[in-house]
């Protein structure tokens, strides 16, 4: 329970239990003490701007626990008035679900690399193809391919390759936009998703992408290059996923063909 500049003013024994806090450490804090910052500002904002109108609001709440782990909690949030109908705070049932989100997250993720799996990718691609249609927002896609990576494998073995392969992975994660979604495509390939962007702000991507990967440093191996196919969705033809993952596909074949470690766009 809370009140209505959101310091806590009761806890259940449970909560304290997955919270891994005292009653005493929560009573009298403020509710951001639990909020994992992963969760963004707009959810709790959107969250307490409903609460303080009167309305009970229901969601998923990712928290910190005091040890700095996460927890995910399914909540109920109902608004507590006063005996003439002010809202003077809220009570919240929470229910732990950190199970159900840790398997959730296995099934939609590569188990080598920890990047989104293909299935997960499609998922989001479908998303991406339906706004196309109704608003012609542009959806771009970056299609990345390691270098000779038969080679490294031959060369120093699969667990080499497969280290490759996660700091390719680490790389392409930390480089991109915050909209933007990326995963193993499969093998060595990797796809990006680039929402509401045109062919020249993925181009600068992928290119910013190609010399951050040649910059890495990889170590038995030193420097290990990647080739990038690019398009974008063309809003007078009948695109379909099908048709923007051929082009990219055909990019990234020609960019294998002069050379390796380019950026070409279709």
């Amino acid at each position: 329970t809370v009140n209505i500049d959101n310091y806590i003013i009761d806890v259940s024994q449970a909560f304290l239990d997955i919270s891994k806090y005292s009653r005493d450490e929560l009573i009298g804090q403020h509710h951001s003490i639990i909020r994992h910052p992963d969760m963004a500002a707009t959810i709790y904002e959107k969250m307490w701007e409903t609460i303080h109108s009167g309305v009970s609001w229901k969601g998923e709440l990712k928290c910190l626990a005091k040890d700095g782990s996460a927890f995910w909690v399914d909540v109920v949030m109902e608004p507590d008035h006063d005996e003439h109908g002010n809202v003077i705070g809220c009570t919240s049932i929470r229910h732990d679900i950190s199970d159900k989100k840790r398997i959730e997250k296995l099934s939609e993720t590569d188990h080598l690399t920890g990047l989104f799996n293909r299935a997960k990718i499609d998922t989001f691609f479908n998303l991406e193809m339906q706004k196309f249609h109704r608003y012609k927002q542009h959806v771009s896609v970056v299609m990345c391919d390691v270098d000779n990576f038969k080679t490294v494998n031959d060369m120093y073995g699969h667990q080499l390759g497969d280290n490759v392969l996660i700091e390719v992975a680490r790389v392409l994660s930390s480089n991109i936009r915050e909209v933007d979604i990326v995963g193993r495509w499969g093998g060595e390939e990797f796809m990006i998703i680039c929402p509401s962007q045109d062919i020249e702000g993925a181009m600068a991507l992928a290119e910013k992408l190609r010399m951050c990967i040649a910059a890495s440093e990889f170590p038995e191996l030193g420097k290990v290059t990647a080739s990038f196919g690019v398009t974008t969705s063309k809003i007078d033809e009948d695109e379909t996923r099908e048709s923007i993952v051929k082009r990219a596909d055909e990019a990234l074949y020609i960019a294998k063909q002069l050379g390796r470690d380019r950026v070409i766009h279709c």
